[in-house]
């Protein structure tokens, strides 16, 4: 995954006032079981690593419904973040996380959504 981490680095940020939060979380999607997940402070964006094209793929806090994290049984020591876009996407779900991981995820899209906006 060295290469997927270097092209985190490289991906200019949508505005110079952007910040980075966390680099290079490893999970893993029913799209790629390989799949890098980073958090900005505008946007969640994971990297596919064994997908040939469409390897980028990007949500807006503001286009979230909302981000539920829950651990996984039977051991619950690993958890799964769920991620339900607001228009008529289907529900995105990033798993094989650390639990504080997977809540920290969560509470910055939440604090990203827009005020009276559904924060489970």
């Amino acid at each position: 995954m060295p290469a997927l981490t270097a092209t985190v680095f490289v991906v200019p940020p949508p505005s110079p006032t952007a910040s980075l939060i966390c680099v290079g979380t490893p999970t893993a999607t029913w799209a790629s079981p390989s799949t890098l997940l980073a958090v900005t402070d505008r946007r969640l964006l994971w990297l596919l690593d064994d997908a040939v094209g469409n390897r980028v793929r990007s949500l807006r806090f503001r286009d979230t419904e909302h981000a539920e994290p829950d651990l996984v049984w039977p051991r619950r020591t690993r958890a799964r973040l769920r991620v339900q876009p607001r228009f008529g996407g289907k529900r995105w779900t990033f798993s094989d996380l650390r639990p504080a991981t997977a809540e920290a995820i969560a509470g910055h899209v939440r604090a990203g959504l827009p005020v009276g906006r559904s924060q489970h």
